[in-house]
């Protein structure tokens, strides 16, 4: 490859072969067929839109299955297990290239979304994206910067990661009532650090080990029925 030149970007049909190795290592049942099609699709298109402008630093496709597509499936994983219904409002802060958001709800078909970017070419690639997923009656980007969890629209369900300052956030999205349950992708320390900010307003935690990343884990909380 020439210096500066830019790597071929991965295929759906790459993509689509190196997850099934990746779920099948990790003991974890392969999505339906429409499912995995659109987790596949939406990683294809990130790729393919990486070689034009930064939206990822993950440049293989096996490495970008693992961080990616399957950390964000993690979520849907854990929800179902949670006991998560089958329709419901998912809203994402800070989605920059779409996960984990558009990986849960590819898990929940039923399932509405609302995806938070403040980045323009990051909202033009988020909704090309879902119009390319067919999802564009589900799934709304709005192009803003979250200043408070007080403007949000009522949620069943707050999701983030990589975003900045999140125990101030998981707290004052639990506190504020916008979602009754917060699911948040961090580094094992940070879990529990916001773990146990949550459980002093009252706030049931579990913090989930990452299959994907080491390093990483789900943070799930969720606020009783009669507060805080």
């Amino acid at each position: 490859m020439a210096p500066g030149r830019q790597p071929t970007p991965p295929s759906q049909e790459e993509l689509l072969e190196l997850t099934r190795r990746a779920f099948a290592s990790r003991g974890l049942a392969l999505p339906p067929k429409d499912t995995i099609g659109a987790l596949t699709l939406h990683l294809a298109e990130l790729y393919r839109w990486n070689t034009r402008i930064n939206l990822t630093a993950i440049r293989d496709g096996s490495t970008g299955v693992l961080r990616h597509l399957l950390e964000s499936w993690e979520g849907v994983v854990a929800l179902r297990e949670a006991g998560a219904g089958d329709h419901g409002l998912l809203v994402d802060l800070g989605s920059g290239n779409g996960y984990p958001a558009l990986g849960v709800l590819a898990g929940f078909p039923e399932w509405r979304g609302v995806l938070y970017e403040s980045v323009g070419r990051k909202v033009d690639f988020l909704r090309s994206t879902v119009q390319r997923l067919g999802w564009t009656d589900r799934v709304e980007v709005r192009q803003e910067r979250v200043r408070n969890a007080a403007d949000l629209p009522t949620a069943d369900i707050v999701t983030f990661r990589a975003f900045p300052h999140p125990e101030a956030w998981a707290r004052e999205v639990l506190q504020t009532r916008v979602a009754p349950t917060l699911l948040t992708w961090l580094s094992a320390q940070d879990a529990r650090q916001v773990a146990e900010t949550l459980d002093r307003i009252g706030c049931s935690s579990h913090i989930l080990p990452l299959r994907s990343h080491a390093k990483g884990a789900l943070l799930l909380a969720r606020r009783p029925a009669d507060g805080p």
